[in-house]
């Protein structure tokens, strides 16, 4: 193992050797001229639903460059604004607890019965929107103390956010599946 750790510090010596740094003041004018053709596209997310379900406000921002070829995009990003403070949203790209979506939801909120969940479904379809082909797979169902939200397809599964909640209907975690079963 010490042999392997130390081929790889002498294959890496060389390489640092001819690396080039940038000079100071090229990286500046770099950062100035990015800074100077970037743009933000800003979407306030404004379904009635939400303010029952989370606190803030919540913002899709679509960042992008303007180019000599064009203009370029990026995915959009989610945002929640509360208190002069701004939080970045998970991103449901792949299997994963959402502890910050998680501490958004307010207190007094119970998922207890069918008509929160058509809140949260509401909610959630504003926060993170379904693609109008999977419009006929949104749905919610509930098994014991946890809801099923299902978001649409990937591939031939269903993606579904999953919501445990305690006996009195409190939210305790939320996750996202790309594969739900």
């Amino acid at each position: 193992m010490k042999n392997i750790i130390l081929c790889i510090l002498i294959s890496l010596f060389p390489l640092a050797l001819f690396a080039q740094s940038v000079p100071a003041n090229d990286k500046a004018l770099i950062d100035k001229f990015i800074v100077s053709i970037s743009y933000n596209k800003v979407e306030p997310v404004a379904p009635d639903a939400l303010s029952k379900v989370f606190i803030g406000k919540f913002y899709l921002v679509n960042p992008g460059f303007k180019l000599l070829s064009g203009s370029v995009t990026c995915t959009d990003f989610h945002f929640n604004a509360n208190n002069n403070t701004l939080i970045q949203l998970e991103e449901l790209s792949e299997d994963k607890t959402l502890p910050i979506l998680l501490s958004l939801v307010k207190k007094e909120f119970i998922l207890k019965d069918e008509n929160a969940a058509s809140f949260f479904e509401s909610a959630i379809n504003g926060i993170y929107p379904f693609d109008n082909k999977d419009k006929d797979q949104i749905k919610h169902l509930k098994k014991n103390d946890t809801w099923v939200f299902i978001r649409g397809k990937f591939f031939n599964d269903l993606m579904a956010m999953i919501v445990s909640t305690d006996s009195n209907g409190k939210i305790t975690e939320i996750q996202f599946k790309l594969s739900y079963k």
